[in-house]
This record gives C-alpha cells, structure tokens and sequence, in this order.
C-alpha cells in the first residue's frame, strides 16, 4: 500500500531518493507534457481541481509501486488555504 504525505507549498521531498511528487498548481509548465523524468524522481502535474488531482495521483502511485516505493508526495501550490479542505 502506498502512502500520500502532503508537503507544505514550495517544499520537496528528499532529492537524493527516489520519490513520485504530484504538484497541483494554477500554473503548470508552458511546455511539455504533465509527466516529467527528474532522475531518481518523477514528477506529475495536476490543476487544483480534485479529479485532476486525483488522477495524477493514480499516475504517481503506479509509477511508485512498479518501483517498490513506500509513499507518494502531494503539493498543492498557489492555493487559498480554505480552498484545500
């Protein structure tokens, strides 16, 4: 089973482990596609809406368990704090 643990907005999670981090913001990279390889981590980007989110999140935790990974990182950036629930 893998776990989420939200991370506090503009925080990562270790970069020297590998580790699956899903970043829903209002503004996501200009160019590319919403997957991207960060050597021993691969990051996933979702808008703030919650089905977005929690697609990305499927995404991530696949990616996680194919690699034996204990957890999934979730930040949510550029959000009003009563909007995060």
């Amino acid at each position: 089973m893998t776990e989420v643990i939200e991370l506090k907005p503009g925080e990562y999670p270790n970069r020297m482990a590998k580790h699956a981090l899903v970043i829903s913001s209002a503004t996501l990279p200009l160019v590319g596609c919403s997957v991207i390889d960060r050597g021993l981590g691969r990051w996933f980007f979702a808008t703030p809406a919650e089905a977005d989110i929690a697609l990305m999140l499927r995404r991530a935790t696949v990616w996680a368990a194919a690699r034996k990974l204990l957890c999934v990182y979730l930040r949510r950036d550029g959000l009003i704090a009563s909007a995060r629930g």
